[in-house]
């Protein structure tokens, strides 16, 4: 990047920065109303009063560093929409034969919630895998493999744009969404 391209860069940041930028403005609303999915498991009535309602961090779960890798999108190959933090299939399969190769044992976010919260104890070489913003290349490029494999993970689902299809990075929709629930 050459100093004028720079120079532009740090502009359109610092604009960003002073201005805000609200992504929401950006992306037309939706023509029809979606109404979520019965979720598989009901979350518990918390009593927003109750002082205790999150659990404190277990002194036995101090023992322990776990490695957490969030991921966004997972691309069969890299392009003109690709951005810096996509992982290709490649670079995804690399990533997991490294672990292996580590002889890492995966948790799922239950368990380390479990693990931080009573102390209960997990594999020295413990790794969570979680994935951003409900891409659909998770869905067709990730999820077959952590499935074949048995590899949990967590998505976390950006829900204003369920089943977008703009852009270079399509969003999974309802369907597909309950289909990874249930699994």
């Amino acid at each position: 990047m050459n100093t004028v391209q720079r120079l532009i860069a740090y502009l359109i940041v610092g604009v960003l920065l002073f201005y805000g930028c609200n992504l929401r403005k950006a992306v037309p609303p939706s023509s029809s109303v979606v109404t979520p999915p019965v979720p598989a498991v009901r979350p518990a009535v918390i009593d927003k009063h109750d002082v205790n309602r999150f659990a404190h961090m277990h002194p036995r779960s101090l023992d322990r560093r776990v490695t957490v890798l969030m991921f966004h999108d997972v691309v069969e190959k890299r392009g003109s929409g690709s951005v810096f933090f996509d992982a290709t299939l490649d670079e995804f399969r690399e990533i997991l034969a490294y672990f292996e190769a580590e002889d890492a044992t995966y948790l799922s976010l239950e368990d380390l919630h479990e693990h931080l919260t009573t102390g209960k104890p997990i594999p020295e070489r413990a790794v969570v895998l979680t994935f951003d913003d409900n891409y659909q290349g998770f869905y067709d490029n990730a999820w077959p493999i952590l499935r074949e494999k048995k590899i949990p993970s967590g998505m976390f689902v950006h829900t204003d744009f369920i089943g977008s299809k703009t852009g270079s990075h399509p969003k999974m929709d309802w369907a597909a969404l309950r289909e990874l629930d249930v699994s």
